[in-house]
């Protein structure tokens, strides 16, 4: 091998050796080791008759021509790459001879080979990225400064826009010798010199026009004056992409329910631009210039749903009739829409929820006794106006505001102090109901006894009602609430609100929102008397439309007798046609429910079911098949409503629950009737996501004792 080192051949495939300098040949036949046929040998002599043959061939370790050979070997490197367990830079080198390998991916320390090489890798792999085990102190200031630009870069949601590797490298490039490459050579030169290696966070990011300001990305969001953790991720397609509030369960009825809505500064511009690019088009149109509107809102205080004030903002800038519900919040980007982890008391994450519940009363009322109560603020047994009037707010501590509220305590009221603006406002209009009720029992006994409705609709809405109230006892609530708190707003027509006569007078009376409260004695008393003049009229406008709200329910009512009278006789289709109709009984049966009186819905959108109903009514006689199919889109939710209805009987629906059925019904409507319309945008995956919302809230405040965990 040492003589003849360019005689070597490497077997191919078959029985052919490649050997050097492109050469094929084979082993002569009388040769001892033909049939062996190793993988390396070398051939005494290369003799060429019909093939080019070796003969006096041996076998041989390719790795001998190293050493015997070193003048003919020629090595190559490849894959170079910093290893932090190791502490240098190592390479894969291949050896080849005569062209041919010899030796392939020998792992080796490539500082020993071109250290000039290995020290720029060291550098760039190691130092900037803090990749590697040095005993040195600079280490640990250096990656909380990475970490620090990285969480930047996840606040602001542009990964690798501020930390500038290369301004690190020229940093290190600078300080560090020629001759250092390792981890242990640079411990050596630290050790020895102690050079500043700390670098100024500025210059380790890119240059930027516009200034970073950490302010608009806190890491925590205060409420009532409880710390709620922020944790940004940048995770396009994840469940958890955005912004996530950490908050433990003991606190999740504190949190108010609009929290979530306005994220942080820093993120708040895109969604107002997103939710205004949402609205209709003859609206949207209005809405320019963008950024000057965006920027003139970003000024707005709020303690309201985000959707809330800035459809009331547009209103007053453009003289626009914008609702909440015009907003497409379900085209909102992922990250835009805040996330909210629940943790147990051990801070393990129990469960991922999209929207802040609503609270719950027992959590969100100040006891009597803490310190939080104002003195003499609590009031009970009252049959008059109490002492002092009731602001919309005081603060308690810090940022911890308390709204007091009437409250009905049944034959009196109260006084009670919220820490909850929304469930204060619920519980302020039923106390002024009750105290109008009681200051004025003869006139509200009189309507009663002269309600303004056809006596069949009275004999209708009396086995209507709930065991607690009669509906025609809600009827008469809904007219004293509409004579006691006027809408203050202006209130215009749109398109599509034509349902029924006066429906822009319904809208308006319905928009409890745009109320104006009483909160003192002189104000109660001078809307009393307003409401003496105006309660028998508002009485017989609101008659006029419930009583043709009912006649089409009982009109309805006759079509489905006469299509049970006239039902299809074939076994199947008869099934089929009577399990349809159980469902459109099962449908009548909860649009007028106990309480629906109370419901907004029935004012705006019972005219349209009926439409949808007719329709479907009309189809089921030519194709109960058909329908059944469509009903099956349906019956899933159907089913998850009904379970929720059957462990609440008797009890006002959850604001959660409520909109859930609703979207439900106009599903329904986009199913059987699409011609009609909906009213507003509906699909599977819009009631799926309501539908995880309302197991929410259920496991947290709103289910019954023991039912949550049944449920």
């Amino acid at each position: 091998l040492a003589g003849i080192p360019l005689h070597l051949g490497r077997r191919g495939d078959l029985s052919e050796y490649q050997g050097a300098r492109d050469r094929q040949f084979y082993i002569f036949p009388g040769s001892g080791l033909f049939k062996a046929s190793p993988p390396w040998i070398v051939a005494f002599s290369l003799v060429e008759t019909l093939k080019l043959y070796g003969r006096t061939v041996a076998a041989i370790e390719p790795e001998w021509l190293e050493q015997v050979a070193p003048h003919l070997c020629r090595p190559a490197y490849s894959d170079i790459v910093w290893s932090p367990e190791q502490g240098f830079v190592f390479a894969r080198e291949s050896v080849s001879c005569g062209g041919l390998t010899i030796i392939t991916g020998r792992r080796v320390h490539y500082g020993r080979i071109k250290p000039d090489v290995a020290r720029e890798v060291f550098i760039r792999e190691a130092l900037v990225p803090g990749n590697l085990r040095s005993r040195g102190d600079w280490l640990k200031s250096h990656l909380a400064m990475i970490e620090t630009i990285r969480t930047w870069e996840r606040k602001i949601r542009r990964p690798e826009s501020l930390l500038d590797p290369q301004a690190i490298f020229d940093h290190f490039n600078r300080l560090v010798p020629a001759d250092v490459c390792s981890t242990r050579d640079f411990d050596r030169w630290t050790q020895q010199h102690d050079p500043a290696l700390a670098m100024a966070i500025d210059d380790a990011m890119y240059p930027s026009t516009t200034p970073l300001v950490p302010s608009d990305y806190p890491d925590q969001l205060m409420f009532r004056g409880h710390a709620y953790e922020l944790r940004y991720r940048f995770a396009p397609g994840h469940s958890d992409d955005g912004i996530v509030l950490h908050c433990p369960e003991r606190l999740l009825p504190a949190l108010p329910t609009w929290a979530a809505d306005w994220l942080v500064p820093g993120w708040l511009p895109e969604k107002v631009r997103a939710l205004i690019r949402s609205l209709p088009k003859d609206v949207r149109a209005v809405c320019n210039p963008l950024q000057a509107i965006v920027d003139d809102f970003l000024q707005t205080q709020h303690s309201m749903p985000l959707t809330q004030v800035l459809a009331a903002f547009l209103n007053a800038r453009f003289h626009i009739a914008v609702r909440p519900a015009d907003f497409d919040v379900e085209r909102l980007p992922e990250h835009l829409i805040m996330k909210i982890a629940v943790l147990d008391s051990h801070g393990k994450l129990l469960r991922l929820i999209r929207e802040t519940p609503a609270s719950a009363p027992e959590a969100t009322q100040v006891e009597p006794s803490s310190a939080w109560m104002p003195t003499g603020l609590y009031q009970t047994r009252l049959t008059t106006w109490p002492p002092q009037s009731l602001p919309e707010h005081i603060v308690l501590e810090k940022s911890v505001r308390g709204y007091p509220a009437l409250v009905d305590e049944g034959k009196t009221v109260g006084v009670r102090l919220f820490l909850d603006a929304q469930l204060a406002g619920e519980h302020h209009i039923a106390g002024l109901l009750r105290l109008f009720r009681i200051q004025h029992h003869a006139l509200v006994a009189n309507l009663e006894r002269r309600i303004p409705l056809p006596v069949p609709v009275q004999l209708s809405l009396s086995v209507l009602g709930g065991e607690n109230q009669s509906a025609l006892e809600d009827f008469v609530d809904l007219v004293i609430e509409e004579a006691l708190l006027p809408v203050t707003a202006d209130v215009r027509r749109r398109p599509g609100d034509e349902l029924a006569d006066h429906s822009h007078l319904l809208l308006a009376s319905v928009a409890t929102n745009q109320r104006d409260y009483p909160r003192d004695a002189a104000t109660f008393h001078q809307r009393v008397e307003a409401a003496r003049t105006s309660l028998h009229t508002l009485a017989a406008e609101r008659g006029a439309i419930l009583a043709k709200i009912m006649a089409e329910r009982d009109a309805f009512i006759h079509k489905l007798t006469e299509l049970r009278k006239a039902r299809a006789t074939a076994a199947s289709a008869g099934s089929v046609l009577a399990e349809m109709l159980t469902d459109i009984d099962h449908q009548l049966a909860f649009l007028f429910r106990p309480g629906f009186l109370r419901a907004e819905e029935l004012w705006r959108r019972y005219p349209h079911y009926f439409k949808a109903l007719a329709v479907r009514v009309e189809r089921l006689k030519l194709d109960p098949f058909k329908d059944h199919t469509k009903w099956e889109a349906i019956r899933p939710f159907q089913e998850l409503l009904d379970a929720k209805l059957a462990a609440l009987p008797g009890r006002p629906l959850p604001p959660a629950l409520l909109r859930f059925a609703t979207l439900l019904q106009e599903f329904r409507v986009s199913q059987f009737a699409p011609e009609v319309g909906t009213l507003e945008k509906v699909s599977p995956k819009i009631l799926q996501a309501l539908w995880a919302n309302v197991l929410d809230l259920w496991r947290t405040s709103l289910a019954p004792t023991g039912l949550a965990e049944a449920s």
